[in-house]
């Protein structure tokens, strides 16, 4: 079953040398797990969703589930999309629970989301969970997923993106692991610890899709409960 169906129902060699990745606009902060002791057999993954501004406040975006808040921007008609395709892509390489995708969490999702329970997220979720019988449900939101102006050797304007992922208990709505990736790619002068982890992926100015991919890379390398052998 592919993926689009279930989200029915991702100058020169100094220019190339001084490039890399490092906080823009916003920030990405430690992960905070929480109640780690907590070791889930199974967890249901819902569709990336988008996020719009906050009523009076068109720079600003909130969470709904954490309530954390964003700087928001431009978001392109694929990044719901991209972001998905790169969760299914990445988070199966790491997870040590089982996933549970598919047209029946989108039905599932449908009819329990659908009951007026907009008001409380996270018990909203958590009765996803339970109904799916699962012991977490996946969530993520994307706040801002703007694209480069320029090409690959140099840009007048950088990709800059923002979204989280989170984990709600089934049991009693808890959120116990939050992660977010809220970055701007900036010039590697700017922050030469980061060439480690940008070289990876090849020194040039990246797309939005691009930026997202490699953010939720990172977001993902503090997921708790990985396999041993991912990294």
């Amino acid at each position: 079953m592919s993926w689009r169906k279930w989200v029915l129902s991702v100058t020169a060699v100094s220019v190339l040398v001084a490039m890399a990745i490092t906080l823009g606009c916003a920030r990405r902060g430690p992960a905070k797990p929480r109640l780690t002791t907590w070791r889930p057999a199974s967890l249901a993954v819902l569709p990336y969703s988008e996020v719009l501004p906050t009523s009076g406040n068109a720079t600003m975006a909130r969470s709904p589930l954490t309530f954390a808040v964003y700087t928001s921007g431009h978001i392109k008609p694929n990044a719901v999309a991209v972001l998905n395709d790169a969760l299914m892509t990445l988070l199966p390489r790491v997870a040590k629970v089982r996933l549970v995708t598919g047209p029946k969490v989108g039905i599932a999702a449908g009819r329990v989301m659908g009951r007026g329970l907009y008001v409380n997220r996270r018990q909203a979720l958590a009765a996803l969970g339970r109904k799916l019988k699962v012991d977490g449900v996946m969530v993520g939101y994307v706040y801002r997923f703007q694209d480069r102006e320029g090409g690959r050797l140099a840009v007048s304007r950088a990709a800059s993106v923002a979204f989280d992922l989170a984990v709600v208990r089934s049991s009693d709505g808890a959120v116990v692991w939050k992660n977010s990736f809220d970055q701007t790619q900036q010039p590697l002068s700017d922050n030469l610890m980061r060439l480690g982890d940008y070289a990876r992926h090849g020194i040039h100015w990246l797309t939005a899709d691009e930026f997202g991919r490699f953010g939720l890379q990172q977001l993902l390398r503090d997921f708790p409960w990985r396999k041993k052998t991912s990294k």
